[in-house]
């Protein structure tokens, strides 16, 4: 189990995924510094430190199979806890999620596994066949069991995604909405992600950060950590800057009463994009940055082949994207919050 846990990543892209039973391995034992780490399926690991943790982290990578950075550095991460090179003073669980889009070197194999986290998840039949599907369902189904019993009161979870495109703010978290009814959110945390500005979604949606923030009361964010590469070629010094954010929350012991990320830059979405018809496309010979303005009075993208939409008043796009599904998202259109 320790080789398996000092070299995860290269056994998830080379062993089956049924090859990874539930087990456990104790690290440092009968010391200070004793963490077990329990495997609930592939890629799905709780750690667990000897010493009465309040809180607990969720850090979960490559939702999208082709971004990862953020899976290189949990890898390391976890390689790094098991050695004893970090000292874990949280409640740690990491997720590997979409295992056989890594091994592709793809987005996902055959669905977007971010639009499949509703809140009914582990109550509606999934295809037979679906990869993402199936996936979705053991992942939620793996975190119920592991706070099934209450523990942890103060639960945070970052979901690390790399953007498919250029941002003029590389580094940026989409908070998700917190439905009214609910269990309630408690702001205390031991980790505050520096970011170049958030989002704030003002609609339900279908992503992990949202299933987790609305289903086990975490204050939960979505972390876009740059611009996607290929696995191992990934910019040493983005992945330092990653580890060294994370690690400083994984062994600080103080908790703070506010949100898991920061920032002063601040946006609102106003309305989301959606791509109805193949016609559709976005007007322009250059792709669309995250966080462009556009030109008040101006069409951005043509929706079908008679109809185009206006930018109206100070508007900003992101997660431009005419390569998604028919009936899924293709972007956002955001607003700045001025204080």
């Amino acid at each position: 189990m320790y080789t398996l846990l000092t070299n995860y990543l290269n056994a998830l892209l080379n062993e089956s995924e049924t090859a990874f039973k539930p087990v456990s391995y104790v690290c440092r034992q009968k010391t200070r510094y004793q963490v077990e780490i329990k495997q609930h399926s592939a890629g799905i690991l709780e750690l667990i430190p000897a010493t009465l943790a309040k809180h607990s982290l969720i850090l979960s990578c490559a939702v999208h199979g082709d971004e990862t950075a953020p899976i290189e550095v949990l890898d390391k991460i976890l390689a790094d806890i098991v050695a004893g090179k970090i000292h874990l003073n949280s409640h740690l669980v990491i997720v590997f999620a979409n295992i056989a889009a890594i091994k592709q070197n793809k987005r996902y194999v055959d669905t977007n596994l971010n639009r499949l986290f509703t809140t009914d998840l582990l109550n509606k039949p999934t295809q037979a066949g679906n990869y993402e599907e199936h996936r979705a369902e053991q992942i939620c189904a793996c975190l119920a069991k592991i706070y099934s019993a209450g523990r942890y009161p103060f639960r945070i979870h970052l979901d690390l995604h790399c953007s498919i495109k250029a941002s003029i703010y590389p580094i940026f978290a989409v908070k998700p909405v917190k439905l009214v009814g609910g269990p309630v959110l408690v702001y205390n945390t031991p980790l505050r992600y520096p970011v170049q500005a958030i989002i704030h979604a003002r609609k339900p949606s279908s992503t992990l950060s949202f299933y987790t923030a609305n289903l086990l009361a975490c204050s939960s964010a979505t972390l876009e950590l740059g611009k996607s590469a290929k696995l191992y070629n990934n910019q040493s010094n983005l992945l330092r800057q990653i580890y060294v954010h994370l690690v400083e929350g994984l062994a600080c012991t103080e908790l703070i009463p506010r949100f898991c990320v920061r920032s002063n830059r601040h946006f609102v979405v106003s309305d989301e994009v959606i791509k109805n018809t193949e016609a559709f496309h976005f007007i322009g010979s250059q792709p669309l940055l995250n966080f462009q303005s556009l030109v008040h009075g101006q069409p951005f993208v043509q929706l079908s082949n008679s109809n185009k939409q206006v930018s109206v008043g100070e508007q900003f796009i992101c997660f431009a994207n005419p390569d998604v599904e028919i009936g899924h998202r293709a972007a956002l259109l955001l607003k700045k919050l001025h204080y």
